[in-house]
């Protein structure tokens, strides 16, 4: 048995611990339980015996005192023999996590999990066990949980009506910010809507008996006039136009609010869809009337014509509209559902 693994027996009662690592200075091999690790790798007690007393010399002749004698490590004198058989207890040892009968006083530096040098790896941030070292997390802009996968992104036809529940609180500041979305979505896609309605009330109505084909829908007449708006209205195509407001509200909601989703906010896209509704029947009536009499209605007139053209899509053979408003506002509940 050579003299180096004799010594190693003699100074290390574990077996399985043995010499890895070598000092980085002169080269000596060490155990795990006996090296430091600074900034330029290992070191041996020796070494850093050293380290030490040349930091306490610097220190000393900074504070001008004289430097206290500190002990090299070459000393020639042999230490003195104890008298009785003295055992060291040292409570701050630790052992390997993966390798028990280890002595060991490296960590991990992100779970401070005890490695030794069997388990370590080095990353660009400092010694990571394997299982830090396998699942990096990243630290910058990311929650705490560790444990989130990855999932498909919430964008496309097939995920629209699958987005996840986002739980974080609804202030009223949200309610503020839907409520304008509505409003201001419902005015712009009711002039589009009631612009791009069609052509029949211009010139000689078709729509209107001979009778009432050169009467002129004035202020006194606001029921002939929501007539006019009622059967242009009928007359136009359905569902499509319906169903595009209703997404467009619905949208403008959750953009605004950071895609949130309560009851709250599903009554809001409700009234903005029949807001918008309602809103094509006063500019239809507005055209209307400005096509007939070369005048801009005056507002009450107008809200009146618009309320009676509204009301006459409930009766007779026209209740097939409604059912296409229901549509709508049943798919801008859903946009918005929990």
């Amino acid at each position: 048995m050579s003299t180096s693994h004799r010594n190693e027996i003699d100074s290390n009662p574990n077996p399985e611990d043995r010499l890895y690592l070598k000092c980085g200075a002169c080269g000596k091999a060490v155990l795990t339980r006996d090296m430091t690790l600074i900034a330029e790798g290992v070191r041996c007690r020796e070494c850093m015996a050293k380290i030490d007393s040349q930091y306490a010399s610097f220190k000393a002749k900074l504070n001008g005192d004289e430097p206290s004698p500190q002990f090299t490590g070459t000393t020639t004198e042999p230490p003195p023999q104890a008298t009785r058989p003295v055992i060291e207890i040292n409570v701050d040892t630790t052992f390997c996590k993966r390798h028990p009968t280890i002595e060991t006083g490296l960590k991990c530096g992100r779970c401070g999990t005890p490695i030794c040098p069997r388990c370590m790896v080095y990353t660009p941030v400092g010694v990571r066990c394997p299982d830090c070292a396998r699942t990096p997390v990243p630290t910058v802009g990311v929650s705490g949980n560790t444990q989130a996968q990855a999932k498909p992104r919430d964008t496309g036809f097939r995920t629209y009506w699958k987005r996840e529940t986002l739980r974080e609180p609804i202030r009223t500041r949200h309610y503020v910010l839907a409520a304008l979305a509505a409003v201001g979505t419902a005015f712009v896609a009711a002039l589009v809507w009631g612009f791009l309605l069609g052509n029949t009330f211009r010139g000689i109505p078709v729509f209107v008996p001979e009778s009432t084909w050169f009467s002129t829908p004035t202020s006194d007449e606001p029921n002939l006039l929501a007539q006019y708006v009622a059967r242009s209205f009928i007359g136009s195509i359905h569902l499509f136009p319906e169903i595009f407001l209703a997404l467009l509200v619905s949208e403008a909601i959750s953009r605004a609010t950071g895609d949130k989703r309560t009851r709250g906010l599903q009554f809001i896209a409700v009234g903005g869809v029949l807001l918008g509704i309602f809103l094509t029947f006063v500019v239809l009536s507005a055209r209307i009337f400005i096509n007939y009499s070369n005048g801009f209605p005056p507002l009450m007139d107008l809200l009146n014509s618009a309320i009676g053209a509204f009301g006459q899509m409930f009766q007779g053979d026209n209740l097939a509209v409604p059912i296409f408003w229901f549509v709508a506002l049943a798919l801008s509940w859903m946009r918005l559902s929990r």
